[in-house]
């Protein structure tokens, strides 16, 4: 059961804010959402995750929507879905 105190969603402003605390791994990653889609504000939504460590939100890019996944670097290498999302922009 989610907590009601935190929304769904994250979002940059929200973390400047203050009203985002204790998951610096979300904060980080909305904050890198924002930056590289060059947008004010990114609302990350979860997304059913696996059985690993890796967490998946999903966000509005503009008219894109955009799964963004979390993989804390102590505990696994993103570099396998770093090399597959290299090949599939490019086919």
């Amino acid at each position: 059961m989610q907590d009601k105190a935190i929304p769904p969603f994250y979002n940059a402003r929200m973390i400047e804010s203050g009203q985002l605390s204790g998951d610096r791994r979300a904060e980080d990653a909305a904050a890198f959402a924002a930056e590289k889609f060059g947008l004010d504000q990114v609302e990350l939504h979860p997304v059913c995750g696996d059985a690993s460590f890796r967490r998946y939100f999903r966000f509005d890019a503009g008219d894109r929507s955009v799964i963004l996944m979390d993989a804390p670097r102590y505990r696994e290498s993103s570099e396998r879905f770093l090399d597959a999302g290299e090949r599939l922009s490019r086919a």
